[in-house]
């Protein structure tokens, strides 16, 4: 689940294996997977289980259980849709993303200008994109750089000094959607930084006595808290922070970025955590339940093909 590597696994995963002969390998959810594929060009797939437990604390008595099952088929096509409509191995959405994200393109920032954005700069990429060009656009994205510090849910006013008129304009180009780009992590620089710590909203440190103590990971921004998103009032909290963020700023929904393994603390001790690949079934649950979710984008998921939200790819170089 790592995806700092081309060799690695990305960060959209489901433990099946399709072969081009016809055979599916399915492994139980519950099972703490771990995978290596042609390791020192052996040409075999391996598979081992390896508990949480036993991974922080070596020597631990813990049972280690590995299920799976193989079934064979005439064809990969075969086996695909007994994965897909028989198999029962997943659940299906009960609603649609939005039909417009797949029928017309979604505008970032990211793709011109990376974090440094202005107001005026995201005025004249718009205006390029609806007035010049003529493009068509579901939504547009206001992706990293708008806020002072990472962790904060409020424009900097040094680079949108107007944030009322710079909407207004926005939909005046005919933009009806207005994203933004946010993510799981609070960086100490970040007013929002204290207030989490002493609500014990961000996951505790290694070894620490459950919210005595908090971790910081090393994401590409710098050291940050990661927000729990495993408990349920840190839930709520969070429901309320980005609620009062898009109402404030007019926004129809979000870009949920991060959630994967990559970042989470290693061997931290919550109540009921078999394993860090839960917090990204968590973290896309809680966009799912979300009333802007059919506009909203995540980029990871594991048996997360129940929620009705747009899945996107990773960047490409």
């Amino acid at each position: 689940f790592d995806n700092t590597s081309r060799d690695a696994f990305g960060p959209i995963l489901h433990p099946i294996w399709l072969t081009s002969n016809g055979v599916a390998i399915f492994v139980d959810e519950d099972v703490p997977l771990q995978v290596s594929i042609n390791e020192s060009k052996s040409n075999q797939i391996c598979f081992r289980s390896l508990p949480y437990s036993l991974n922080c604390l070596p020597g631990a008595s813990v049972e280690s259980y590995l299920r799976y099952t193989v079934c064979g088929f005439e064809n990969i096509s075969m086996a695909s849709q007994f994965f897909l409509q028989e198999s029962g191995s997943f659940d299906l959405p009960q609603t649609n993303p939005a039909w417009s994200v797949f029928l017309n393109p979604i505008w970032s920032t990211w793709a011109v200008f990376k974090e440094n954005i202005t107001q005026d700069k995201v005025i004249e990429f718009a205006t390029n994109i609806t007035s010049l060009y003529g493009y068509p656009i579901s939504q547009f994205e206001i992706d990293d750089g708008y806020t002072d510090a990472y962790g904060d849910l409020t424009f900097s006013t040094s680079k949108f000094p107007d944030t009322s008129q710079f909407i207004t304009t926005l939909h005046n180009l005919g933009i009806k959607n207005v994203t933004a780009w946010v993510h799981p992590f609070i960086n100490p620089d970040s007013s929002e930084f204290t207030p989490a710590v002493n609500k014990h909203h961000l996951l505790p440190g290694q070894s620490a006595v459950q919210g005595n103590d908090i971790s910081l990971v090393n994401w590409w921004h710098d050291y940050g808290g990661v927000i729990n998103y495993l408990n349920e009032e840190t839930q709520d909290w969070q429901e309320q922070r980005l609620t009062n963020f898009m109402a404030q700023y007019d926004l129809t929904s979000l870009k949920f970025d991060a959630g994967g393994e990559t970042y989470i603390p290693r061997c931290i001790y919550l109540q009921n955590y078999t394993g860090r690949i839960e917090y990204s079934q968590m973290y896309v649950d809680f966009v799912g339940r979300q009333t802007y979710a059919a506009n909203a984008e995540v980029r990871v998921g594991y048996f997360s093909q129940n929620q009705p939200v747009f899945f996107r790819m990773l960047d490409k170089d």
